[in-house]
């Protein structure tokens, strides 16, 4: 902090020479997230409220501005190398116009030039003139950008080239969404209509047929926020969060700061989004460029983007000082990357507010899209459980007007119905698989004869129409300071084969260190019922009782004991995992707890402890029935 601070002041002296220089000059017509006034007002602040913000912007442009651009490559497809030559553009070109710099432009029409004549963007190796993709997104949005702050900076010929660039990819995208199935709840939807956004807001003064792409980009966006989760939840998982947000934001901002057109009031994403976030980051003092999230859905374990900005943004709508809080600690951890609307989104009259010090509960039930993130308190080295439960597109999507129900939505989600993982003393221990094929086997939760949750035979989660009765669901989500108790019911979100009639999950999570899972199921015919567990790292089967598994890594001790032995048999073993896209297989290993009961009730105890302590409390069971109590450093604990 002590350099970054030392950073800040050399950099600020440094640009106030400067400001005296270009603070009165003419300021160029920008139309795209600022306007005149906005650009000499930020560039005031840069030397004062957003000074250190600026440092990291503009460092960021400095080690981008003298880069060779990418050259073409012949891989047809998604190319999405792409989408970094955008965000060069973009970033260049917005450094350039807040310092008023020449190198900033030269630099940004150096990738502008390349990205002009990549003989495709992407897809776009047909002779229809229709296309779309995330490239086409990044891409549109740089050279609109630069399009429309370089005036005054470039020549005629460079302009006029990215001005034809602009017209003929935002035709061929505009043509393809006319015929295109297109969703209201996805990242590449939101990402590629960015682009056709910027693209006719810079161009629709000087070429009128550019009005019906912002035209068509609105009613989108009017449909987006009837459909957005009212709980602020994603169904894509944090990483894409992280991505479609980020082009969301500009998205809903272009509409309202270019043209007038307020969608935030129809939805209350925006007012609950940042909770998301806050209750998927992993504690403060884990968060790295390899480990900030809970990767739920098709995430990896790190924010792809940002999450500063986002944050950022979300505390300027709500004029929330906790989520100021997480973008100020996500920039001094540096757990990805600064991105240039934290210059725009900032506001230092938002006093930041760590969730310890605001009175934040510990735990958070997005009750939309069923997930529940609970924690033992907001210290930064707490624990984590968080459990999973819901409509697969969330209670919202059965409300609404079939028109805006898409199967591509269901792109990113998982059959993971009655999941759970357990992240403590800075580690996962027991994970979800992250980024693989959508199928209920890797995940922590019932299999019925290997056959898992409906319709994920195909290996992608494509359940549309999923009708309101298969919707798996939370019964309650309980907290008090001591324990919290969580209820799913995924009963129904088996494939009917199963003959599965109840597969009810309750989780006691005694704070900080203990897990008790409490598991009611019932088949109608005879079936081989297994629960799956999936540690972080290899179990070992003690040698005296059979039941128990135990663990020791660097940070942690941990145990698992199966305490009704005589409703499951443990198998320990392995599970071959399939990646996405033909990307390969990794093997994990896996704890089966298996019965052919027709109807039985499993309890599982999960405690752990850090290395340097003695051992994990253990759990025991006292009565039967409905007087079934489990016993933690002597207190009870309900099973029913």
């Amino acid at each position: 902090m002590k350099n970054k601070l030392i950073v800040v002041i050399i950099v600020s002296i440094s640009l106030l020479f400067s400001y005296l220089n270009f603070a009165e000059g003419a300021v160029q017509r920008p139309t795209l997230f600022l306007n005149s006034q906005q650009v000499l007002d930020l560039r005031s602040k840069i030397l004062t409220s957003h000074a250190a913000i600026w440092v990291d912007i503009k460092s960021k442009a400095d080690s981008r501005v003298n880069i060779t651009p990418n050259n073409y490559q012949k891989d047809y497809g998604a190319q999405l190398w792409q989408r970094e030559v955008g965000d060069n553009i973009a970033m260049l070109a917005f450094v350039g116009l807040i310092s008023g710099e020449q190198k900033y432009f030269d630099g940004a029409a150096a990738w502008a030039r390349a990205s002009c004549n990549y003989p495709t963007w992407g897809f776009d190796t047909t002779s229809d003139g229709y296309e779309y993709g995330l490239c086409y997104g990044h891409q549109l949005l740089g050279l609109a950008m630069l399009y429309d702050y370089s005036e005054g900076y470039l020549c005629d010929n460079m302009r006029q080239l990215i001005k034809k660039t602009l017209i003929k990819r935002a035709t061929r995208q505009y043509n393809f969404y006319q015929t295109f199935n297109y969703s209201y709840l996805q990242n590449q939807d939101w990402i590629s209509f960015c682009g056709m956004l910027s693209s006719g807001i810079a161009l629709q003064s000087e070429y009128p047929a550019a009005k019906q792409w912002v035209d068509f980009t609105q009613r989108y966006l009017l449909d987006v926020s009837k459909v957005l989760m009212p709980d602020g939840a994603s169904q894509e998982g944090f990483g894409y969060w992280t991505y479609g947000m980020q082009f969301l934001i500009l998205d809903f901002y272009l509409s309202k700061q270019a043209l007038n057109n307020d969608y935030y009031s129809n939805s209350t994403w925006w007012k609950n989004n940042a909770q998301y976030g806050m209750y998927l980051m992993t504690p403060r003092s884990t968060w790295s460029s390899s480990l900030n999230i809970v990767d739920l859905g098709d995430s990896r374990r790190f924010a792809w983007n940002g999450p500063e900005h986002l944050f950022r943004e979300l505390a300027r709508l709500n004029n929330d000082p906790v989520s100021q809080w997480f973008a100020d600690q996500n920039n001094i951890a540096s757990t990805n990357f600064t991105h240039w609307f934290n210059l725009i989104s900032h506001n230092p009259a938002i006093v930041a507010k760590s969730p310890a010090s605001s009175s934040t509960p510990t735990l958070k039930y997005f009750d939309n899209l069923g997930i529940v993130s609970a924690r033992s308190d907001w210290s930064g080295t707490e624990s984590m459980v968080v459990f999973k439960s819901g409509a697969p597109m969330g209670l919202l999507m059965n409300t609404v007007a079939d028109s805006l129900k898409n199967s591509d939505d269901m792109g990113h989600v998982h059959p993971d119905a009655n999941h759970f993982v357990i992240f403590a003393n800075g580690e996962f221990l027991i994970k979800n698989n992250g980024y693989v094929q959508r199928q209920t086997k890797y995940h922590n939760t019932l299999l019925v004869d290997n056959v898992g949750q409906w319709d994920e035979k195909k290996g992608y989660f494509a359940a549309w129409p999923y009708t309101a009765s298969r919707d798996p669901k939370i019964l309650s989500a309980i907290s008090n300071s001591t324990y919290d108790v969580i209820v799913g019911d995924a009963s129904t979100a088996y494939i009917d084969a199963c003959n599965l009639k109840t597969y009810i999950r309750k989780l006691i999570y005694v704070k900080p260190n203990v897990l008790i899972v409490v598991d009611d199921i019932e088949v109608s015919s005879s079936h081989n019922s297994v629960l799956n567990i999936f540690p972080e790292t290899n179990l070992i089967q003690s040698s005296t009782n059979s039941n128990l598994f135990t663990n020791t890594t660097t940070k942690s001790k941990f145990r698992i004991e199966n305490l009704t032995p005589s409703e499951t048999s443990n198998i320990l073993t392995t599970q071959t995992i399939a990646a996405r896209s033909g990307g390969g297989s990794t093997t994990t290993q896996l704890l089966k707890l298996s019965s052919t009961k027709l109807k039985f009730k499993q309890i599982t105890a999960f405690s752990w402890c850090k290395i340097t302590e003695t051992n994990p409390p253990i759990v025991t069971l006292t009565g039967t029935g409905t007087s079934q109590q489990a016993i933690v450093n002597g207190i009870s604990y309900s099973i029913n």
